[in-house]
């Protein structure tokens, strides 16, 4: 029963009906490169207050030229937000969803500004795992471009 507390303090409760729910499974399912982007996921009061801690974070640049630019998040102003990402509730909701069993959750912020980036890289090969990512832009322009870009073996695969 505490784990569907901690979802309802944090996730908005259309995500949280077993219909809903159903849609995402299906959806996520019947794709080669399961992807799938649900917008205003988060109550608005803790998007809100996640954007207030990020606007404090102390960030730190990272720049390696043939690999990535971008700055580097200090996560003790997320706590909360990370202990709700870590909370058994969080990943078996995921978990629900994925039709996978989800054991850790590792967490970066990351800060992209305008002539950062990040390379697809031969010779880094990366695990296997889930890629969530949560997106506290605010206003980004549409002219300014950006995209995620994930290589399946030899498939690539554009998500604006």
């Amino acid at each position: 029963m505490a784990e569907v507390q901690v979802l309802k303090q944090w996730i908005n409760p259309q995500y949280l009906s077993a219909e809903t729910m159903q849609q995402v499974e299906k959806h996520i399912s019947q794709q080669p490169l399961p992807n799938i982007q649900l917008a205003q996921f988060l109550l608005p009061q803790k998007a809100e207050e996640i954007r207030k801690a990020l606007e404090k974070t102390k960030w730190q640049q990272q720049y390696i030229p043939h690999m990535h630019s971008y700055a580097l998040g200090n996560d003790a102003a997320l706590k909360s937000f990370f202990s709700f990402l870590d909370s058994n509730g969080f990943k078996v909701f995921l978990g629900t969803m994925l039709r996978k069993e989800i054991k850790t959750i590792e967490k970066e912020i990351l800060l992209f500004q305008h002539r950062d980036y990040t390379l697809l890289h031969d010779s880094r090969q990366e695990k296997d795992a889930i890629l969530c990512c949560f997106d506290f832009t605010k206003d980004w322009p549409v002219g300014a471009g950006g995209e995620t870009v994930v290589v399946n073996k030899t498939e690539p695969l554009l998500f604006p």
